[in-house]
């Protein structure tokens, strides 16, 4: 009880106490809650707090860094779209006759739909499409990688994106707008919008199945501009793509341009560094423009070192063949970049080695680089040829120092051009192309011309080919039996006239096509005949896998004995010398 008692007194006496130690405080006097104040705080920190990228991101084109000169990208994509509509649209002077050509000079870009913009990461593609809009007054969609583009993605938007009246399908707002003002301009453009396809070459997977089809399909019925950005230019498929669009290739700005601006976002933001550090950031970032301004806005985190780690790359062999070419690269990493890929590196030095350029030098001594840089490429080719004939492997590391890093070395400058693709591979393969072609030529008219595989070229074909091609264009269907006569003569078929077409015209004349001037109307009674007649040729034509039939529908594919052919008796000595003769001068020969 006693226990009890004194629970309750305490129990009693604590509100008392309670008041004693609490006063009542006024309402005026009342603090507002921490919650208050840091609410704000976070607010004040998340106004000051933001990404450098964005807050000096360039609202003009001229403040684009390396894009200033009349000739560069970003001015070239501002004059396409300017006149992007008199080409394009119904209402404007579509422009007649253009036609694509892949290897060839696009001046202007006019005739295409599309642009391909195309180069590193971090300088500037996408912000450079959105200024030209910007600077037009046009309004842009944008589909990148986090969008689905697959075909029946892309199909189902096609419509709306390629539309040249963007009321229809967007805002409302601008539709019923009744403002006289903006309904004059608006009257005014043949288009308001235009689609920008940014990361085409990252258009793989289940996700975008068959988008890349689909994409060139819009291209080709487009009524608004459509421009693209790759960083991979040299992806297959951005190479079919390529074919659609006016290629625009933007390159890594310079040094000290990308310095000079990380010099005035220090100086807005009171950061003060050594020189050097600048340096530094922009080699680790390989000339990454916004890789750069992150970095410089991390150090001004309170980290006291900084350790510059260079940016991890892709190396292709463009930027490989760039890097060996550039007189800042060292010799032993000019050594180590040659096995990017071994097979193909010497090309790429020997193709673009005569456009390094140092400022240092006089046209003499370029002169003289030139040619040591040429003795060198060729002892490399030897060693090449020694290591493939013989399969002496271990003489690779010779070929890296003869082929690629002395090369470059010699010249001690920097590329004045683009990266080319070595033009030996497509000359090479013409040139085995030919060959095949003689060979079959050789082999059909052996029993009616006496010589090699140099005269068939030089003295029969060039006659030969006026002889196939003048009665069929004089006469038209009239001249058809006097071809058949020669076929038969020669025991040609239907594939060896454009053989001889293709290699009786000479590239250093001017030789017309004389395949081309020939009517539909005298090719198709051509071929009729041709299918009528019941032809015995000395040779089997071989079987195509397809069908089951051989191949060349104007034979029977009859084989009859030589010497049952009337006057086609040779000697067996001679056609062997003919052959041997064949196979020597088909390897001596340029064509």
């Amino acid at each position: 009880m006693p226990s009890h008692s004194t629970t309750t007194k305490k129990q009693q006496q604590s509100p008392r106490k309670r008041q004693q130690q609490n006063p009542q405080i006024p309402p005026q006097q009342i603090k507002r809650p921490k919650i208050f104040l840091i609410e704000e705080e976070e607010k004040k920190k998340e106004k000051t707090i933001s990404l450098w990228v964005d807050k000096y991101k360039p609202k003009t084109i001229k403040q684009l860094i390396g894009q200033q000169t009349d000739k560069s990208p970003t001015n070239k994509l501002l004059e396409w779209l300017k006149n992007w509509a008199k080409f394009h649209l119904i209402s404007g002077e579509k422009k007649k006759g253009a036609t694509k050509k892949p290897f060839g000079p696009q001046a202007d870009g006019s005739i295409f739909k599309a642009a391909l913009l195309s180069g590193p990461p971090g300088i500037g593609k996408t912000t450079a499409a959105e200024l030209c809009c910007k600077e037009l007054g046009l309004s842009f969609v944008i589909m990148n990688a986090s969008d689905v583009r697959n075909k029946a993605a892309i199909e189902k938007r096609s419509e709306q994106l390629t539309c040249n009246q963007m009321e229809q399908y967007c805002s409302k707002d601008n539709a019923s707008s009744k403002s006289p003002v903006k309904s004059e301009t608006k009257n005014k453009k043949p288009f308001d919008h235009l689609l920008i396809m940014d990361e085409v070459d990252g258009m793989s997977g289940n996700a975008d199945r068959a988008g890349m089809s689909e994409l060139i399909q819009m291209i080709k019925k487009t009524k608004v501009p459509i421009v693209c950005i790759c960083n991979d230019r040299q992806s297959m498929k951005v190479r079919s793509l390529a074919n659609y669009c006016f290629d625009l290739r933007f390159q890594r700005p310079r040094v000290e341009q990308i310095k000079g601006c990380l010099l005035s976002i220090a100086a807005k933001e009171n950061l003060k560094l050594p020189k050097d550090v600048y340096d530094k950031i922009i080699e680790a970032s390989c000339q990454d423009i916004r890789l750069c301004i992150n970095t410089l806005q991390m150090i001004t985190s309170g980290q006291k070192s900084m350790d510059f780690q260079k940016k991890d790359i892709l190396m292709n062999i463009f930027e490989a063949a760039r890097q060996i070419l550039n007189a800042d690269t060292s010799l032993l990493s000019k050594f180590d970049l040659f096995f990017t890929d071994y097979s193909i590196m010497p090309l790429f030095v020997q193709e673009n080695y005569p456009n390094v350029r140092a400022s240092k030098m006089n046209n003499l001594d370029h002169i003289k680089a030139i040619r040591r840089a040429a003795e060198s490429i060729a002892i490399g080719d030897i060693i090449g040829k020694q290591i493939r004939t013989d399969g002496n492997w271990s003489l690779l590391r010779e070929q890296a120092m003869f082929s690629c890093a002395l090369p470059s070395s010699f010249m001690d400058g920097y590329m004045t051009a683009q990266i080319s693709f070595p033009a030996w591979l497509g000359k090479n393969s013409n040139l085995q192309k030919r060959q095949r072609l003689l060979r079959q030529l050789a082999l059909h008219m052996h029993l009616r011309i006496a010589g090699n595989i140099q005269s068939l070229v030089l003295d029969y074909l060039p006659i030969l080919r006026e002889r196939l091609y003048r009665p069929l264009i004089q006469k038209d269907s009239a001249g058809v039996s006097d071809v058949i006569a020669r076929y038969n003569y020669y025991f040609l078929v239907k594939d060896d006239t454009e053989a001889i077409n293709e290699l009786g015209a000479w590239p250093n004349k001017q030789s017309k096509d004389l395949a081309s001037m020939v009517s539909t109307k005298a090719k198709s009674a051509l071929t009729r005949q041709l299918n009528k007649e019941k032809r015995f040729l000395p040779f089997v034509q071989p079987i195509d896998v397809k069908t089951g039939k051989r191949k060349g529908a104007e034979t029977k594919g009859k084989v009859i004995p030589v010497d049952e052919i009337e006057d086609k008796e040779v000697d067996m000595e001679e056609e062997d010398d003919l052959e041997e003769a064949t196979e020597v001068n088909m390897l001596q020969m340029e064509y």
